[in-house]
């Protein structure tokens, strides 16, 4: 589903991504592990479209959607078929709950009523249907974070990258959207990235663990999902 081979990336002096290679099967969830700081919220960017590498090339199903020195980007961000849950969570601090979950399948021409049943349908599955009309200054930093993933799942991506998305959350709170996730994963058979620092989650959550280092995957190795 996803094929990246040798990409390169630096800011200025700084080599943040270096002739990195990963495959990531159709319905399989990999966890990007490794220290926060060194390129892996990068790597992401650069999937999703948002960044251009300096060497290298990205496929998507079997597509080159960016390729360094051709074009570039060559695959708009919005027609890649992705959702991201950033750290951030990216929200519209003007738009309310429903307004944030619509924004994406409004921006693709998906008929108002359709885009309002579909949004309702994901704040159902994430359990923010009593939030629809808070602005995300009103809420909290779980339930922004629903909202965030509730989004991004929304126009029913073919892939879903998320970057360290229970990090700023208290560790009850992280216990228990990492059982959801874990839930949602296998209920939509999704093909995921899941950027994270924390071994723990990373074990629980994903099928194979990629290590990230000195720009590099250094090495990968399947789990068990714990219980």
């Amino acid at each position: 589903m996803i094929s990246i081979k040798g990409l390169s990336k630096a800011f200025g002096d700084r080599q943040v991504i270096k002739d990195l290679n990963l495959d990531v099967e159709s319905g399989e969830v990999v966890g990007l592990v490794g220290p926060s700081g060194i390129g892996k919220s990068t790597l992401l960017n650069i999937v999703a479209g948002l960044l251009s590498p300096d060497s290298g090339e990205v496929r998507i199903d079997g597509r080159v959607v960016t390729r360094a020195g051709r074009d570039e980007i060559m695959v708009h961000p919005a027609e890649r078929g992705l959702g991201y849950v950033m750290q951030d969570n990216a929200l519209f601090p003007h738009m309310d709950v429903l307004g944030n979950i619509e924004f994406g399948l409004r921006s693709a021409q998906m008929a108002p009523d359709a885009a309002r049943e579909r949004a309702s349908e994901m704040m159902e599955l994430l359990r923010i249907g009593d939030l629809a009309h808070l602005l995300p200054g009103q809420l909290s930093g779980g339930q922004q974070k629903r909202v965030a993933l509730a989004r991004s799942l929304a126009p029913q991506p073919k892939i879903l990258l998320m970057d360290e998305p229970l990090s700023s959350l208290d560790q009850e709170l992280r216990e228990h959207l990492r059982a959801e996730l874990k839930g949602i994963f296998d209920r939509l058979s999704l093909t995921v990235i899941y950027v994270t620092h924390d071994n723990f989650e990373a074990r629980y959550l994903v099928d194979r663990i990629a290590v990230f280092g000195s720009g590099r995957i250094s090495g990968s190795f399947f789990v068990s999902r714990q219980p």
